[in-house]
């Protein structure tokens, strides 16, 4: 191996050939450890062009490990995808299509396994392992779907699988399971986490002291019982169902709504199978659009290379988070159109929906401000939802429980406050939100959130108990919250960056001493770098708590039965963006929290303009308007706004999304004195 790595190929052959002869002869030419043998032997003579030599041992190596582990082994899917990958390098490419959907069948079984178990952590750790497989499948489908019939198929349902699966699997973890299920259930989930645990285990270990039957059998077996539970639990509860079973296109199509399209985006690495040389193989990242229609087969195009498509990103959201000139921002905004989605614009002539899937940095862009080439927003063609990923189609209704009443917290009582405060160099007199050294937060109130309070309390007909402002605004109160109906929190947001910036002074957000600021612990857990502030802040003292509201303090609540939580600051969307897994932030935090839809923001937002934009897009949702129809009807009427011309720039209605179930609200009353009369 070292001298294969070094490019000896001529030291590195006899010294190969002489293990696996070693291992025929003491093990015998069926053992597992054989077929690695004959699998290391292939890899070389790939890497050397010897194709026609490399087939036979890959082959070999693939029935041997069929017959002795089983077709769903986890050793079958790297020999199935070096099959693949020779079988499309020798043009070959409906054989490198079945290898590759084989492949995809055995790693996703071995998937829900390992992710059946562990911390957050070792979930993580074991996507990372199928980096390499799904890089090398989406550039497959990037290079043969326009004349390989299922290719993109393939390409797109590896996306829809992988595509946030961590976080699928912690939001569906086994405490949420078990608060919603009955005792048996519970019983019967232990049964299922220690069978998938037992056999995940044994997978890794190998045969050990057990012979090729013995191992094989026990495999067998364990694979059974977990068929079984599997089957029990599906037919027991949806909830339990959408975290066992695997997801497929066609299920994904059926729950597209008739009027909309999912727009799935993939960030990859390609991948040349003709390359010999190793740095050759992979090249730099780059960009894929899938395109799914609720009738036809998939389409794909390659967007180009991922640096300049991000370095536009963030060009644009700079001019958007400090609004000057609106002609420079919409040159801006249809440079971004041109790449991003003029390639399938004949695609969504029919849509009035855009589901939106991004990766990468594409999670930090708000698409409602690029420009087609006419001067339209996308905001005005279509109703704009974003998911983590065209799984989330399917994620089941949350079952009804909690109090069911809407909570409201704004205008925290955040404590007086010495810093000296500076000039802002915003047009903006106030802001929500500002970037800074978590030991040095200061919070200035915000008048405009007050106002809020008021206009949404008399909106939603909330009683006082609901609605907490100054003193009662505390993180205690929000932390005690059992999935209201609504959960509105209207105060100042923060987000660590890496590097220190410069930011106003005042602003729904915190002042800090740009000299003393530090930047973020190395390895320090990306869900601690945001949150919200709340009563008591500005001393680190509100009862038992600090008063600042982290991300992973949210992934911890209770919001399971929770329709819609709003968070009324800057940059709620933000946070460390991980390729496949979408944001680290309090985005992330309300999906694991439970949280139906959210509605975030993605740059720092004006005091003003955010109070009078929640009063619209409440009342359109009250209204009976679907959560994202409400707010593109809401970012439309803030454009044209005559009495405030300066909003018609996307930094003052831009900045919000909506994350999730796009549909309206359940018809329900919303205030407790509805409930108690009922």
């Amino acid at each position: 191996m070292l001298y294969q790595t070094m490019g000896d190929y001529a030291e590195a052959t006899p010294l190969l050939e002489e293990a696996l002869a070693i291992k025929m002869q003491v093990l015998g030419p069926q053992h597992p450890r054989t077929a690695t043998g004959f699998n290391n032997l292939a890899v070389l003579y790939q890497e050397t062009g010897a194709y026609a030599q490399a087939k036979p041992l890959y082959e070999e190596a693939l029935v041997i490990r069929k017959q002795a582990l089983g077709p769903r082994h986890p050793d079958m899917a790297p020999n199935l995808l070096n099959l693949a990958m020779l079988a499309w390098n020798e043009g070959q490419m409906a054989d490198a299509l079945e290898h590759l959907r084989r492949t995809v069948d055995v790693e996703e079984m071995n998937l829900r396994s390992f992710l059946a178990q562990g911390d957050e952590a070792r979930k993580r750790a074991y996507m990372a392992t199928l980096t390499g497989s799904t890089d090398a499948i989406e550039s497959f489908v990037v290079a043969t779907a326009s004349n390989l019939s299922g290719a993109c198929t393939l390409g797109l349902e590896v996306a829809l699988q992988r595509k946030g699966r961590v976080l699928d699997v912690l939001a569906e973890s086994l405490a949420r399971i078990r608060m919603s299920a009955v005792p048996d259930d519970q019983a019967l989930w232990e049964q299922y986490v220690a069978v998938q645990t037992n056999w995940a285990t044994l997978n890794l270990r190998g045969p050990g002291p057990l012979s090729t039957d013995q191992y094989r059998t026990r495999r067998a077996e364990l694979e059974q019982e977990a068929e079984k539970i599997t089957t029990k639990l599906s037919n027991r509860s949806s909830q339990f169902r959408a975290v066992l079973e695997p997801v497929t296109l066609t299920q994904v199509q059926q729950a597209l709504p008739s009027h909309a399209v999912l727009l799935e985006w993939v960030r990859y690495h390609p991948f040349n199978p003709k390359a010999i040389l190793k740095e050759s193989r992979w090249g730099a990242p780059r960009y894929a659009l899938y395109v799914l229609k609720p009738q036809g087969a998939p389409h794909i195009v390659d967007l180009g290379e991922a640096d300049i498509l991000e370095a536009q990103v963030t060009e644009l959201l700079a001019s958007v988070d400090r609004p000057g000139s609106l002609q420079g921002t919409q040159d801006l905004a249809r440079n971004l159109y041109r790449r991003l989605l003029q390639p399938v614009q004949a695609h969504l002539s029919s849509a009035k929906q855009l589901l939106l899937s991004p990766d990468g940095q594409l999670n930090l862009l708000s698409f409602a401000v690029l420009q087609d080439f006419s001067g339209h927003y996308l905001a005005d063609q279509f109703e704009l939802t974003y998911l983590t990923s065209g799984r989330d189609l399917l994620r089941p209704a949350p079952l009804a429980k909690g109090s069911r009443l809407s909570l409201l917290v704004a205008d925290p009582a955040f404590g007086t406050t010495t810093v000296t405060t500076r000039k802002s160099t915003s047009p903006a007199s106030t802001r929500r939100s500002v970037d800074v050294d978590r030991g040095d937060l200061r919070f200035e109130r915000l008048q405009g959130t007050a106002k809020e309070a008021r206009d949404l309390g008399a909106l939603l007909k909330l009683a006082p108990s609901q609605v907490l402002t100054q003193e009662r605004a505390t993180e205690a109160a929000v932390k005690q919250a059992k999935s209201p109906r609504i959960l509105h929190l209207a105060t100042h947001g923060f987000f660590l960056g890496d590097l220190p910036e410069v930011s106003p002074s005042v602003s729904r957000g915190a002042t800090f001493d740009v000299d003393q600021r530090l930047p973020v612990p190395s390895g320090e857990n990306p869900l601690l770098r945001s949150g919200l502030a709340l009563a008591g802040a500005n001393q680190r003292q509100s009862g038992n708590d600090d008063g600042l509201l982290t991300a992973l303090e949210v992934a911890n609540l209770d919001l399971s039965g929770t329709q819609v939580a709003v968070l009324s600051a800057c940059k709620t969307a933000v946070g460390q963006v991980q390729n496949g897994e979408g944001v680290y932030g309090l985005r992330r935090a309300l999906v694991l929290a439970g949280v139906r839809t959210q509605v975030v923001s993605l740059w720092k937002v004006d005091d003003t303009a955010t109070q009078v934009f929640m009063g619209m897009y409440y009342r359109n949702v009250l209204g009976g308007m679907g959560r994202s129809a409400a707010l593109q009807a809401t970012q439309r009427k803030m454009r044209e706004n005559q009495k405030r011309p300066a909003w018609a720039h996307p930094y003052y209605w831009a900045a919000f999304v909506v994350i999730g179930d796009a549909s309206p609200l359940p018809n329900e009353r919303l205030s407790s004195a509805t409930k108690k009369s009922k």
